[in-house]
């Protein structure tokens, strides 16, 4: 009874998550990510550059000392130390707002599955549903009967076979 509850259950979650049309948001870095004080509501892009609500809740005393430090000469400050800040302010650098996204690899994957269940929708009804082809369509006798009886009838004198029978000469026209 449990591994079915956990089975159903795991199947529920996993058909959620693939059928989700939301997006991840994105954040600063692996660092900040398991941070508590970090606003998950917090979103930045290239229309909306500077969020009304702050990226962090709260400072922590590492950023406290980093803060205390760029008060400071700015040129005691080590690279890795003004990356710390500028992750502390803001998200992501432009360079990450401005890299492309892979959802076309999405829509793709989307349209090739309708794609794909489309055909076999059709092979299915073609193959099982409809009913087989009438004599009157496959027998190659019964065709030739029909066209006979058309040119017999004068049917379609302008632009049927009646038009490309040659009367006086019981033949086709050349």
């Amino acid at each position: 009874m449990a591994s079915h509850l956990l089975r159903v259950t795991a199947s529920r979650l996993v058909a959620r998550r693939l059928l989700s049309t939301s997006q991840p948001v994105r954040v600063a870095g692996p660092a900040m990510t398991d941070d508590p004080n970090v606003n998950v509501y917090f979103r930045e892009d290239m229309i909306n550059p500077l969020p009304l609500k702050p990226r962090l809740w709260c400072t922590t005393p590492e950023l406290k000392a980093l803060k205390a430090k760029e008060a400071g000469n700015w040129k005691n400050l080590t690279e890795e130390d003004m990356k710390q800040l500028y992750d502390a302010y803001f998200g992501m650098r432009i360079s990450d707002m401005e890299r492309p996204t892979d959802n076309w690899k999405s829509y793709v994957g989307v349209l090739f599955y309708i794609a794909g269940f489309t055909l076999f929708l059709h092979l299915f009804i073609h193959v099982y549903i409809n009913p087989p082809y009438v004599s009157t369509v496959t027998d190659q006798e019964w065709i030739n009967a029909s066209i006979k009886k058309m040119i017999q009838q004068h049917q379609g004198d302008v632009t049927g076979y009646s038009s490309k029978w040659d009367y006086e000469n019981n033949t086709w026209k050349k």
